[in-house]
């Protein structure tokens, strides 16, 4: 072996690795922010994209235009229309899933400390569209009770009778129904239980009254109803009776 070999410095491969291994570090820092501001840019071109599809469907349609203006007005009068048709359709499709049943009652004896209300077909379908009991909002059609006219003159409020239905307002010749409230009522000469001022009126009838405000309620809630009872043409007593399906 030579002097020259023996003198030969041997590199330092472990120190050169690992005096490169920054560089490439670096190396792929920078390719990874290369990639990332490519990214960045096709991001932000693709955003200007949509951006500019954007307005020019808001310059397409221009609401200075009164045609365009009345067209969308009647495009949201066909949105509304099409919500409130879903709203009903969610309603029938719970009376739907409700089995009803209609009772038949022999000798039934009615509470006499309850109120009762004889209404028509007509005021039977009010109730079920509605969900409230109320006053007739249109009138009343005549209905001759006797001699009297007790037909053309609906109070404001639901007027009851109490401990039993009057048989005189109930139609012949068709169904009519019966509610029944244990909802304490007051008649004409009573005094209100809230303000404690004798009831004045033209109409005898008993009415519910809030038991907060004192005031005369114009519409009752399904809850305040107790029971309802169905007088068929042939004059029998039906209770009706709701079952949710299994």
């Amino acid at each position: 072996m030579s002097i020259e070999d023996n003198n030969r410095i041997e590199p330092d491969i472990e120190n050169f690795n690992q005096s490169k291994k920054p560089i490439e570090d670096q190396e792929s820092t920078e390719n990874e922010l290369t990639n990332f501001k490519n990214e960045a840019v096709e991001y932000i071109s693709e955003f200007k994209n949509k951006d500019n599809e954007i307005q020019q469907i808001e310059e397409s349609v221009s609401l200075s235009n009164p045609e365009l203006t009345d067209k969308v007005k009647q495009d949201l009068k066909i949105t509304e229309t099409i919500a409130n048709l879903n709203t009903q359709a969610e309603l029938l499709k719970i009376e739907t899933d409700q089995e009803i049943e209609w009772l038949k009652l022999d000798d039934h004896k009615f509470n006499e400390d309850n109120f009762y209300r004889v209404v028509d077909e007509k005021g039977y379908e009010d109730f079920k569209n509605t969900k409230v009991v109320r006053s007739s909002t249109t009138g009343t059609d005549s209905h001759m009770a006797g001699r009297i006219e007790i037909g053309h003159r609906p109070t404001p409020f639901p007027s009851f009778s109490k401990g039993k239905p009057d048989p005189s307002y109930m139609r012949e010749g068709s169904n009519n129904y019966i509610f029944e409230s244990d909802t304490p009522m007051f008649k004409v000469g009573e005094k209100n239980p809230v303000t404690n001022v004798k009831i004045k009126g033209s109409h005898y009838a008993h009415r519910p009254i809030n038991q907060e405000t004192g005031e005369v309620m114009l519409e009752m809630t399904p809850e305040m109803i107790k029971n309802i009872y169905r007088v068929n043409k042939e004059g029998e007593l039906h209770l009706k009776k709701e079952s949710t399906p299994e």
